[in-house]
C-alpha cells in the first residue's frame, strides 16, 4: 500500500524501474572507464549520475510503500557512491558542490536505516574536508557520542535550519512541541523545500515524494516520543521505529553489465562472440 498521498503505486514504480535502468547504464559505463583510465579514475563526471539516480530509487520505493528492510541494500550502496563523490583537495566552507538539503537526507536516512559503517566513512569525508555546520555536524553523534559540531549554521537565514537547531538545543518536551510545529508549518513550505514544494503536480515525473527524514532522524537521536506527530503525512513513522534485526547484509541490486577486461592497447582480452551462419 501506497505510503504517499498524492500518487499511486504504479507511479513510483516505474520511477524505481526507471532509475534502476539509468543505475545500471551508469555503473556499466563508470566500470569501463575505469578499465581503460586505471585505478587512478576518480569519475567524478559519473558518480554524481549514480548516487543521485539510488538516491531517487530509494525515495521512490519509500513512496510507493515497499518494506523499510527493502532499502538497506540501496540505501547502502548509494551511501558509497556518494562518499566517493567529495574531492579531498575541494574547497566546502560554503558548502561546495554540494546540495545541502540532500547531505542532511542523506546522513538521516543513515541514522533510520541504521548504516553506522557507511556513515562513518561519511563522518571522515566530513572532518578531512573542514564542512562546517551545526546541523550536518550535529547528526554524527548518531556514530560518535562526542562529536565536536560548530555554533554556527552554514544557512543561517534559513527558517527551517534554524527550526530544527533550535530542536536540538531544546528539552525533551520542548523539542517535541517545536519538531510537531516543524513538521505542520516549516517542512511542506516553498521556502524549504525550493523546487521540489508542489512537485506532485507537475508532469515531468519527477516527484518522489515528501518526507521529513530530518525529522524521523532527531526523534531517534533525541530519544523523543512522537505520539503527537505520528499521523503527519510527512513523518516517516514506520522507518524511525525500525527493527534493526530486519536489517539483514547489504548486497547490491544495480549489477551492472559484464564488462570485459582491456589490454593496454585497448583492445578486449575477451573472445568475441562467434557469428551466427546469416551474419557472414
Amino acid at each position: 500500500m501506497t505510503r504517499d498521498l498524492y500518487k499511486s503505486e504504479a507511479y513510483f514504480e516505474d520511477i524505481k524501474k526507471r532509475n534502476h535502468l539509468d543505475i545500471v547504464n551508469y555503473k556499466t559505463t563508470y566500470q569501463r572507464k575505469k578499465q581503460e583510465k586505471g585505478e587512478a579514475y576518480q569519475g567524478f563526471a559519473m558518480v554524481p549520475l549514480i548516487f543521485s539516480s539510488i538516491y531517487i530509487y530509494v525515495h521512490a520505493a519509500y513512496s510507493k510503500g515497499d518494506e523499510v528492510s527493502s532499502l538497506v541494500s540501496p540505501y547502502s550502496e548509494m551511501l558509497s557512491w556518494y562518499n566517493k563523490s567529495w574531492k579531498k583537495e575541494g574547497d566546502y566552507s560554503d558548502g561546495g558542490d554540494k546540495a545541502y538539503s540532500q547531505l542532511l537526507t542523506i546522513i538521516s536516512l543513515g541514522i533510520l536505516l541504521l548504516d553506522k559503517e557507511g556513515l562513518s566513512d561519511l563522518y571522515k569525508v566530513i572532518k578531512e574536508v573542514k564542512y562546517e555546520d551545526y546541523l550536518i555536524r550535529f547528526m554524527f553523534k548518531y556514530i560518535d557520542a562526542n562529536a565536536v559540531f560548530p555554533d554556527k549554521l552554514l544557512w543561517p537565514e534559513d527558517k527551517g535550519c534554524q527550526k530544527l537547531k533550535k530542536i536540538t538545543e531544546s528539552s525533551k518536551q520542548g523539542a517535541e512541541s517545536e519538531l510537531k510545529d516543524y513538521l505542520e508549518n516549516d517542512f511542506y513550505t516553498k521556502e524549504n523545500l525550493e523546487t521540489e514544494y508542489n512537485s506532485h503536480k507537475k508532469s515531468d515525473g519527477e516527484y518522489d515524494g515528501y518526507w521529513s527524514f530530518e525529522a524521523a532522524a532527531l526523534v531517534k537521536l533525541l530519544g523523543l516520543d512522537d505520539s503527537s506527530f505520528k499521523d503527519n503525512p510527512y513523518y516517516p513513522y514506520d522507518m524511525v521505529h525500525f527493527d534493526g534485526d530486519k536489517r539483514g547484509s547489504p548486497e547490491t541490486i544495480f549489477k551492472p553489465e559484464q564488462v570485459p577486461a582491456v589490454n593496454k592497447t585497448g583492445a578486449s582480452l575477451a573472445e568475441p562472440p562467434k557469428k551466427k551462419w546469416w551474419q557472414f
